[in-house]
């Protein structure tokens, strides 16, 4: 039905295959075209010219010119025939082929610049044309012309000239600029092609001119640039109105019966456009060919394609072939793919091409030079859509389209000329004249004289170009640039992360000369949540000098040898004075469209800040301890780095807990597995439930057992001190080599975690936890273990870690430590005595003698003192040496000094001299110590009481019949007696010294002491009164009045407690 041809959708590269009979067949040459043949021929053959520049703006068609150029020279006759007949057939008058005096042909060199320098790129490409060697790497600029100088002269007997084309030429110019470059190498490429023997012609290929290459350099750079520029002859390229008519029509194709109806129903609406936009122009016919498309949209589609909006690969013949949203490719395919919708006959309208701008490019447009009258369009139809009609929005956008993108080629939307456009839409022309004054009225639309057109109002007097201009020229000079861009960039290693499981990143940073000396100070072992590695880019070369004087071999630093562009330089100052704009232009305030544009532009610009910086970081050469690196891929990179310093770090392949900053849930299942590491270390499963799977049994699996760090091994659960994982059993062992047996004193885990966060292991913070806690736990019988009292800095020493230890691993390394204990054949002699000692008062419950260890019997010692009561700890009725014993083992912090010095002084010999008896004895005093107090106690309060009274019926009788509670509790405290057990006088001591027995001191049971025989008296008197039974006091005194009174007389004399013990005495008489 209809079809759009895709030839030109996608730049031409001069340098590729092409099918030389399908690009001529394909090829529209059109009047600029021609001129342009016509003018460079003449130019050769009248003046000594040889050297030009072709500019134009993308999508114009300059690649395609110059590849048909080179096939009107092609030394192939069969494609230089093929070019020559399609050039008389479109101008047979044209003489180029005679000006260029064309017999064998013409060698063609076809050079696209790049990035880098185009001195050798354009040598090489001109040496290999030629057929001569390449040339040597690394030649200077002089040098590269020479050689081309030499093979152009070989070439003068082969050919009948050399034809050069220089695509993209405006990247070497960029290059140039970036590198501060003169442009000497093309001044001198200009004088060896001039004074060639060999006819030679350079054409190259520039989207500006020179002088806009050079815009950001120095006014002297740009003054002899401008000389340069001289030696080459510019001619535009840049087709007309006309042409690109005839661009459309020759890429958008209707079958004929489809044509002619397209063209039957809308042939009175291109004759209004073309009357009333066209004027003196022959367009009806271009404007016919292009149907099913709005002839409207088609004379701008031209001026449009030459925006700086629309250079970002968007040609004329991209916009037709385009798939994006409500493009013209798409309504084709919508309205014109069945014989059912083509009947309808649609018109791809003003309203759709405004649609797709809106959808596709609207903030391309925005932040570009038409940003401010694209806005203000923009403003205009929202405010006639508020009171208006679809028509009145149509003519809207019909007239911002004119104004936007016609005024420059004197397009204008007159009164006569809508009210015409319309009514061939099927509008009344009396609506469409109301719409217009409503429009007016409302002012979305404003009459201009001068064009006697409407165009959209404009509701800004900011010139948005103008104040940026003006803002960058007065701030360029004296900014701090580099700091605008110093958005820093993270680069993560993502093939050593795939391969260890383990995050690591690096950071990318501009510098400047002055921020130099701030890195000298970067620590060159990363903590936790920072980079492993710092990329730094200079900004100039005087940074690059001081990078590469200052760094040396940092091992985290690394450096560009190229330095920034002048374009991110520009980009970056243009930045600032947008922001600037912002923040201090008042009249923004109350403009909403200016500042709307400004923001824009701002959005624009960081895009291709980001853009830039991205290109510099993935083209830059690095510098990383004195050694040079190429990288296509930065990632890969950094990741072959990160394998480097990282060479013993573990594969551990868990996102859960192997990163530093674990989440809060796996921090809670961290702190769980670790308190059931240390609390049931020998138990299968750490203790944690069999039939459910919480996240610390998921951690157990994935951390611990399938490393085999906890495993099985002669029916016990143990944390082994070496496993199956070479890299794990290297970690531990050189902890163990390197930091706890260098250090021959406490190492605090905190040194540890440091050691295995640093190069070479690089672990994060929540593996380091778990392992920390399996590489003590693999240590139990040759480590001993610290804990620091925080509040008081004291250092003790503890038998294995609990849970508390676990706790201060995970929050506070620095507060718990562990020393290896080393000893020789004396010291196993010595410890086998201690150890026959301990199992001897022990009865062997702990077998010391079967494994003996200098921390196991450490551990024994300690456990046994733990054991002690209180009052043996305290009381001073101790011997020298077991109060010694006290002393030293409860101060005990450090094993070695605690076995194999304090306890050999204690016992007031040598280690070789000490007895298993000796210890024995010691020990045996202080296990019985306690036990001998209660039995001298008990014997104490039977002889107070006499014996044969403590009986469980003189008790009950005293428990009822007294109201004393302290005696109440005594009588119950002797009711409680029995004969294998000295827990009754245990209690008795308790009541008497007010102190529960393990607060017992030597104080306490001097009190019970004391407190003893007024109860005892108590309770005796109690006893004898609780058998009076009816008999009460007062009953005695009345009925043996005078019997008292005599007993009363005769005790006269004596003190209260001779009274007493008297009338005690004589009631034991009358038992």
């Amino acid at each position: 039905m209809i079809s759009i041809k895709q030839n030109y959708k996608s730049s031409t590269r001069i340098d590729g295959a092409v099918d030389s009979k399908q690009f001529i067949n394909n090829i529209v040459l059109h009047g600029t075209a021609l001129s342009t043949l016509d003018t460079l021929g003449k130019e050769v053959k009248n003046t000594s010219q040889r050297c030009f520049t072709l500019t134009g703006t993308y999508g114009t068609g300059k690649s395609t010119f110059a590849l048909y150029m080179s096939l009107l020279l092609s030394e192939n006759k069969k494609d230089r025939a093929l070019a020559k007949q399609k050039l008389a057939e479109v101008s047979p008058s044209s003489t180029f082929s005679e000006d260029l005096n064309v017999r064998k042909g013409w060698k063609v060199v076809k050079y696209v610049c790049g990035l880098g320098s185009p001195a050798e790129g354009l040598a090489n490409s001109v040496l290999s044309a030629l057929g001569e060697a390449p040339a040597v790497v690394g030649c200077s600029d002089h040098q590269y012309v020479e050689l081309i100088k030499t093979a152009l002269a070989s070439a003068a007997k082969r050919t009948d000239g050399v034809l050069i084309l220089l695509d993209e030429m405006g990247k070497a110019l960029d290059y140039q600029s970036r590198e501060q470059k003169d442009l000497h190498f093309f001044q001198e490429l200009a004088d060896a092609i001039e004074k060639s023997k060999t006819p030679v012609v350079l054409v190259g290929f520039l989207h500006q001119s020179f002088a806009e290459y050079a815009r950001s350099m120095t006014s002297h750079i740009q003054r002899e640039w401008g000389k340069v520029q001289g030696r080459y002859r510019d001619i535009a390229y840049s087709p007309s109105i006309d042409e690109s008519l005839i661009l459309i029509g020759e890429t958008v194709t209707a079958a004929p019966e489809v044509s002619k109806k397209i063209t039957n129903k809308y042939s009175d609406l291109v004759k209004v456009v073309a009357t009333h936009l066209g004027k003196e122009r022959n367009i009806l016919h271009s404007l016919e060919r292009a149907l099913p498309i709005d002839p409207v949209v088609s004379l701008l589609l031209g001026p449009i394609s030459k925006r700086s909006f629309s250079q970002n690969e968007r040609s004329l013949f991209g916009f037709l072939a385009s798939n994006e949203k409500l493009s013209f490719n798409q309504f084709v395919n919508n309205f014109y793919n069945n014989a059912k919708s083509v009947s309808k006959l649609h018109l791809y309208s003003a309203n759709l091409f405004w649609q797709y701008l809106t959808v596709n490019l609207d903030h391309i447009i925005s932040a570009s030079r038409d940003g401010k009258i694209w806005l203000e369009a923009k403003d205009a139809l929202y405010r006639a859509s508020l009171d208006g009609s679809e028509l009145h929005e149509a003519i809207t956008k019909t007239v911002a389209l004119i104004t936007m993108f016609g005024y420059q080629h004197q397009l204008f939307a007159s009164r006569d000329f809508l009210l015409s456009y319309f009514e061939q839409l099927g509008y009344s022309k009396t609506k469409v004249s109301n719409a217009i004054e409503e429009l007016e009225k409302w002012k979305v639309l404003i009459y201009r004289d001068t064009h006697q057109a409407l165009t959209i109002f404009q509701g800004s007097d900011i010139d948005v170009n103008e104040l940026v201009a003006t803002t960058v020229e007065a701030i360029k000079d004296g900014v701090d640039w580099v700091s605008e861009v110093q958005s820093t960039k993270h680069i993560l290693a993502s093939a050593h992360y795939h391969r260890k499981g383990t995050m690591r990143w690096a950071d990318i940073k501009l510098i400047n000369e002055s921020s130099v000396g701030a890195i000298k100070g970067l620590p060159e072992i990363p903590q936790d949540n920072e980079p492993f590695l710092y990329f730094y880019i200079p900004s100039s070369p005087a940074a690059l000098n001081a990078l590469s004087d200052l760094v040396g071999s940092h091992k985290r630093i690394v450096y560009g040898e190229t330095c920034t562009s002048e374009s991110l330089k520009s980009l970056a100052i243009e930045q600032l004075a947008l922001k600037s704009i912002l923040k201090t232009n008042k009249a923004l305030v109350h403009d909403k469209i200016a500042k709307e544009e400004v923001n824009g532009r701002l959005q624009a610009n960081e895009r291709a800040l980001e853009s830039e910086l991205e290109g510099i970081f993935s083209k830059s050469k690095w510098v990383y301890c004195g050694r040079s690196y190429n990288a296509e891929n930065l990632s890969s990179l950094i990741s072959t780095f990160a394998d480097d310093i990282y060479c013993k770090a573990p594969t551990i392949v868990n996102e859960l807990v192997n990163r530093n900053k674990p989440s809060g849930s796996a921090n809670a299942a961290i702190k769980k597995l670790v308190f059931a590491m240390a609390e049931n270390y020998a138990e299968e499963l750490l203790g944690l439930p069999e039939d459910t799977f919480p996240a610390e049994k998921g951690l157990y699996f994935s951390c611990l057992r399938n490393f085999g760090l906890h495993s099985e091994a002669d029916s016990e659960w143990i944390f082994p001190a070496e496993v199956r994982n070479e890299l794990v059993n290297t970690l531990f062992s050189d902890t163990h080599e390197n930091v706890v047996l260098k250090a021959q004193s406490p190492v605090w885990l905190s040194d540890i975690d440091d050691f295995w966060a640093a190069p070479p292991y690089g672990m994060t913070k929540g593996i380091r936890s778990i392992w920390l806690m399996a590489f003590v736990l693999s240590h139990l019988k040759d480590y001993a273990f610290y804990d620091k009292n925080e509040a008081t800095g004291e250092v003790i020493f503890i038998t294995q870690p609990d849970e508390e230890f676990a706790l201060k691993l995970i929050q506070k390394p620095q507060n718990v430590a562990v020393q290896a204990i080393q000893i020789d054949q004396e010291k196993t002699a010595y410890l086998n005595k201690l150890a026959e000692a301990l199992d001897s008062v022990t009865g062997k419950e702990f077998n010391y003698s079967n494994e003996v260890t200098p921390l196991r019997i450490a551990e024994g010692l300690v456990t046994f003192y733990s054991k002690l009561s209180n009052y043996t700890v305290m009381t001073k009725n101790m011997t020298k040496k077991g109060r010694k014993f006290l002393e030293v083992t409860k101060k005990a912090s450090d094993p070695h000094e605690y076995l194999f010095k304090a306890i050999p002084k204690l016992l007031n010999t040598e280690l070789d001299s000490v007895d298993a008896t000796q210890m024995t004895d010691l020990l045996s005093n202080l296990k019985n110590a306690h036990t001998e107090m209660l039995a001298n106690f008990e014997s104490s309060i039977k002889k107070a009481l006499g014996e044969e009274r403590i009986s469980v019926e003189t008790c009950t009788a005293v428990i009822n019949f007294t109201a004393d509670h302290k005696l109440k509790s005594f009588a119950q405290r002797l009711s409680e007696q029995t004969e294998n057990s000295t827990k009754w006088v245990s209690n008795v001591i308790s009541l008497l010294s007010s102190k529960s027995e393990k607060n017992w001191d030597d104080l306490a049971i001097t009190k019970a002491q004391a407190e003893l025989p007024e109860l005892v008296e108590k309770f005796k008197i109690s006893a004898h009164r609780a058998e009076f039974k009816d008999l009460s006091a007062e009953t005695i005194k009345k009925d043996f009045k005078v019997q008292v009174n005599a007993i009363t007389k005769s005790l006269d004399g004596l003190d209260s407690n001779k009274k007493k013990a008297l009338l005690v005495a004589l009631l034991e008489e009358f038992k």
